[in-house]
């Protein structure tokens, strides 16, 4: 008789379920003995859990102690047995039971390697998205002013001695100088180790394939595939689209068929990456610009048009990049665009720019060596 197990976990605990033999039995762990406590698992018991912060620690404890470890899609899973109850007892008793029927939604869990550069990634967007709060701090400063900018050339015309400012918004304006060069600098050291760790997490063939593409540089690449994973999960184009959160949803009823703005359903971070590569490949590839400007001409040249038309030049992207990765080789000397920087050049900036992250070196040459004493 199989053992089925569904553990509801937090930050420092667990409550899991066990059923078998129609028989039910919980236990409340603490994480700190988790490794004791799977030791003692039936090594046949099959175990659930749902996708959090800490999941993919435990599933790895788990995982040499029983036969499969599971770990379940939060939304899907609030699809298949909402319920307005909700303990910890419950939530586990629940999943031990849908495994049991199997009918979880599992997610794809990735290695650890592809998980530390997945960490990565979304630790330089995050640098990414301050830098950007601040420029945009800088400009609404500027605006409350009553200074008119271009939002583009903030930074370089912002100063924290601007006669047309008050004191307290040149002090505001100087701090947040001060803290967009520090996340320069940081960012540009990240990126470096970042770099070294793709290199040796991706596949060559895969990196070359999507720098080929125009208007995807190193780090563009190495972020999509740390997104991506493994392409063979993906059989057909579609099924990209729909993790990447660019398909549009749909309202089916009757005889009523409405399509509405994309999903969002899926990886984020994906989503924002390729949309940031599309805007770079219109000024590389005419027939993305071309397709761009067609569906801008449809839709009409306002915000809303120019958001869909960026949108569908992205899943054209994505569309390019599954089937260069379906192929399992890259196109010799990548995608022949007009005024691409060719593959080769790319390599070259990659090699030069990937280094160990700095800051970490010198913390460890400054640490004092302890020393024996008799």
């Amino acid at each position: 008789m199989v053992t089925y197990i569904g553990v509801d976990a937090h930050s420092t605990f667990l409550v899991a379920t066990t059923l078998r033999d129609d028989k039910k039995s919980r236990v409340r762990v603490d994480l700190e003995n988790l490794e004791f406590w799977a030791a003692g698992l039936d090594p046949d018991a099959e175990v659930v859990l749902e996708a959090s912060t800490n999941a993919f620690h435990i599933h790895d404890v788990l995982l040499p102690h029983v036969k499969r470890v599971a770990v379940a899609h939060p939304l899907y899973l609030r699809w298949i047995a909402s319920s307005r109850m909700k303990t910890d007892k419950l939530d586990s008793e629940k999943l031990a039971l849908l495994l049991k029927a199997d009918v979880i939604p599992e997610v794809w869990v990735p290695a650890p390697a592809q998980r530390e550069l997945r960490a990565a990634v979304h630790r330089r967007e995050k640098l990414i998205t301050a830098q950007t709060r601040e420029a945009n701090g800088i400009y609404a400063t500027y605006r409350r002013a009553g200074v008119r900018m271009k939002k583009g050339e903030v930074l370089q015309q912002a100063s924290s001695n601007d006669s047309r400012l008050s004191h307290p918004s040149q002090v505001a304006v100087a701090s947040a100088l001060r803290h967009i060069a520090y996340l320069n600098e940081e960012t540009a050291a990240l990126e470096g180790d970042l770099l070294l760790q793709g290199k040796q997490v991706i596949p060559a063939w895969q990196l070359e394939a999507l720098m080929g593409i125009p208007g995807i540089d190193a780090l563009s690449a190495i972020s999509i595939m740390a997104e991506i994973g493994d392409i063979e999960r993906f059989p057909r184009a579609a099924n990209l689209y729909s993790y990447a959160g660019i398909t549009p949803s749909i309202h089916a009823s009757g005889n009523t068929l409405r399509m509405g703005s994309i999903s969002k359903q899926g990886r984020s971070l994906l989503r924002t990456v390729l949309i940031r590569v599309s805007w770079k490949a219109l000024a590389y590839s005419p027939l993305l610009a071309a397709k761009y400007q067609r569906i801008v001409a449809k839709r009409g040249d306002n915000k809303t048009g120019h958001k869909i038309a960026i949108v569908a030049v992205a899943r054209t992207l994505l569309g390019l990049i599954w089937g260069l990765l379906q192929l399992k080789k890259p196109i010799p000397g990548g995608v022949r665009e007009p005024k691409v920087r060719t593959l080769p050049v790319k390599l070259r900036q990659m090699e030069r720019r990937a280094r160990e992250y700095p800051f970490l070196v010198q913390a460890a040459v400054a640490e004092p060596r302890a020393t024996e004493t008799g």
